[in-house]
């Protein structure tokens, strides 16, 4: 039977080293520039995946009509976003190549020696050594039990979308719960009177404001609120669960 403070230490070391070696792989990546083969739209990707400008040449309309530039700012992102995945699975297999990092040590009492840890500190109560072991094991049912809540919850966020808007609100981007961009909708009306550096900033407006809806309300906030997420907490400091 497997001791649950040794399981306890080898998932700390485990997830420590994945964390540097994300760490790693994103502090190498670059923002990625792609213009469309009109040359009239340009996109910015930062390096962590973020649209960070969308740029529309002063002659657009003599090559794009109105309809069609929705959709060519749609692919141009598209292409940007594809392109940033292919530089992040380049820098991934670097960094895959390279030996990998040593687990760093806790910023709390060894986990091999936790159970003792604990002991200690409810040394006056009538808490037993099993306690101890059993709060041990509760970190290990938690994770079991967060794998289960985050699979639910990924299944419920499936079908969510969240929209974001330019200041003026002519301009409306749509995207996944994960945060993928899945639309872009631009008022015909206004679009023909606008500007082209207004046209971008207003696009580039309605693109941040629905990642950011995706941050506050998307997967990933709901997944920080799993047991899964309070597990990986306890993991990386035991001395919580004492204090």
């Amino acid at each position: 039977m497997s001791n649950p403070s040794e399981d306890l230490a080898i998932l700390r070391e485990e997830s420590d080293v994945s964390l540097q070696k994300a760490l790693e792989v994103q502090r190498r990546l670059e923002p990625v520039e792609v213009t469309d083969d009109s040359r009239q739209i340009t996109v910015k990707v930062s390096s962590r995946g973020v649209v960070e400008s969308v740029r529309i040449g002063i002659t657009w309309d003599r090559v794009l009509s109105p309809s069609q530039l929705s959709s060519s700012i749609f692919e141009t992102i598209s292409a940007a976003q594809l392109r940033r995945l292919e530089q992040y699975g380049s820098v991934s297999r670097e960094v895959d190549d390279e030996p990998s990092p040593r687990a760093r040590p806790g910023t709390s009492p060894d986990l091999y020696g936790l159970v003792e840890a604990i002991e200690h500190k409810l040394s006056n109560s009538d808490a037993s050594a099993s306690l101890a072991q059993d709060i041990i094991v509760g970190i290990l049912d938690d994770t079991l039990d967060g794998i289960t809540e985050a699979n639910d919850l990924l299944s419920e966020h499936a079908s969510r979308t969240f929209s974001g808007f330019s200041a003026n609100r002519k301009v409306r981007s749509t995207f996944s719960s994960g945060g993928q961009l899945v639309a872009l909708d631009i008022d015909q009306g206004w679009l023909g009177t606008s500007h082209p550096a207004n046209l971008g900033r207003e696009i580039t407006q309605a693109i941040l404001d629905g990642s950011r809806r995706v941050e506050i309300e998307g997967i990933s906030a709901a997944l920080s609120a799993t047991k899964l997420a309070r597990a990986a907490l306890a993991a990386s400091d035991p001395a919580s669960l004492i204090d």
